[in-house]
């Protein structure tokens, strides 16, 4: 009954600015139930063991984002962190030549 629960964040998303879409990579084993706490007041909920879960950060912060699994049996749980940006503003003024 032991579940070897294995998630990462794919490539460079672990950061980025404001809209930002992350890709939770899930590679565990041994689990029938995982339970998503995003950090953001979003959660949902995944059957599969092998499985990419995407989920969008519309506020700048820092995000610890939870991962629940379960078999019925035992349970175990891991962190991974999101940092999200604010999108850069640009604001200029220009003089006309003369």
């Amino acid at each position: 009954n032991t579940i070897v629960l294995d998630f990462a964040i794919a490539g460079t998303e672990r950061f980025g600015c404001a809209p930002h879409t992350v890709s939770f990579i899930n590679n565990s084993s041994g689990a029938i139930l995982f339970n998503w706490d995003f950090g953001d007041g979003f959660t949902t909920s995944t059957l599969k063991n092998k499985d990419t879960v995407r989920h969008t950060y519309f506020a700048p912060g820092e995000y610890v984002v939870t991962l629940f699994a379960t078999n019925g049996c035992s349970d175990t749980s891991d962190v991974e962190r999101v940092t999200v940006q604010a999108a850069p503003r640009i604001n200029f003024d220009a003089v006309p030549n003369t």
